[in-house]
């Protein structure tokens, strides 16, 4: 199975494709469990001498014919620190490189260290052989259309249809939000299709005499402003 890097901005679907590839794993029987266990470093750090290889050591055996994922992964990097934390992540790491490095882990289980891009060099600096041992997938930032399917996605889910004019409206608004610094991929998509979705349940309460169909779809009437969505992306 092996290790990797996950490695891209807010909301690029890293987490689910995480659970998504253990399905597979499993489903192919590449690990004998359907085990799919999620951490951060508060879960490998210990607060005195010994915990840190106690807890990490206890969460990589479990891995052990699953999948471990570890989000947020750059919290454990130690560059440029000082005082005992530092001496935590570092044990951390290296129980995690020794736990990699005996094959039969790499045949039994995978791997799955998340993080943003940037934050992630300081964890490749704390220990460069890191990087060497893991393969690393970049997940893209998505652009207008592209968030716009995800809320049209989130529409579907939950039954609704989606009327003339909505696109034509949301996706020159999608295009201002993504080329903003707090831009969060799909769950900017997810925010924007909620708030809709409560201005849709308020105009039904007081509407009367609608087909089943006009029930169920979501018309420009309900959408957000640019200003709305654009707050949305500033207040993240």
């Amino acid at each position: 199975p092996g290790y990797y890097f996950f490695v891209g901005n807010p909301g690029t679907g890293k987490s689910t494709s995480a659970k998504l590839f253990a399905e597979c794993l499993y489903e192919l029987g590449i690990v004998k469990s359907n085990n799919f266990m999620s951490c951060t470093a508060k879960d490998l750090i210990g607060q005195y001498v010994g915990e840190t290889d106690k807890k990490t050591f206890a969460l990589l055996q479990k891995s052990v014919n699953g999948v471990l994922f570890i989000d947020e992964a750059y919290s454990l990097s130690y560059a440029g620190g000082s005082g005992a934390e530092v001496g935590y992540k570092k044990e951390a790491l290296e129980q995690i490189i020794a736990f990699m490095d005996v094959p039969e882990h790499r045949r039994k289980c995978c791997l799955i260290f998340a993080g943003y891009e940037k934050d992630m060099q300081g964890l490749y600096k704390s220990n460069s052989g890191m990087r060497s041992r893991i393969e690393e997938v970049h997940f893209n930032d998505f652009s207008p259309s592209e968030l716009f399917d995800i809320f049209a996605l989130f529409c579907r889910k939950g039954g609704f249809t989606i009327a003339d004019g909505v696109r034509e409206h949301y996706l020159p608004i999608f295009e201002k939000m993504t080329r903003m610094e707090y831009y969060s991929n799909g769950r900017t998509a997810r925010t924007v299709y909620e708030k809709t979705l409560a201005n849709f349940r308020r105009r039904i309460i007081h509407s009367e005499d609608l087909t089943e169909e006009e029930s169920k779809m979501i018309i420009p009437s309900d959408l957000l402003s640019e200003e709305e969505c654009l707050s949305i992306v500033s207040a993240s």
